[in-house]
């Protein structure tokens, strides 16, 4: 009965030493240009079907985004995002 008593005085002692965990604190959004990735030389085509960006070269990254599409969370500030109404017209231009 003793040794029973022991152990649960030590396993209440070592719990009373558990860390606690806290999360890491967030970092604040980096700083962008809001035009870091030229999409206002493509404002032109806000309104105009997807279709539009056939046979245009990007030289920096791209992606034409349907309306409630899926994209993955990597955020490339040098990567042009043409954002579609749920007609396939161009509704947004963004940089990520």
């Amino acid at each position: 009965m003793r040794k029973l008593v022991l152990l649960g005085a030590c396993c209440a002692a070592i719990a009373g030493c558990e860390r606690v965990f806290e999360p890491p604190a967030p970092r604040p959004p980096a700083a962008v240009e809001p035009d870091a990735c030229g999409t206002g030389q493509y404002r032109s085509y806000i309104g105009k079907p997807a279709s539009e960006l056939q046979g245009i070269v990007f030289v920096s990254p791209m992606r034409v985004v349907p309306h409630n599409g899926i994209v993955t969370m990597d955020h490339n500030p040098a990567r042009i995002n043409f954002n579609l109404d749920p007609e396939g017209r161009i509704l947004t231009i963004t940089c990520g």
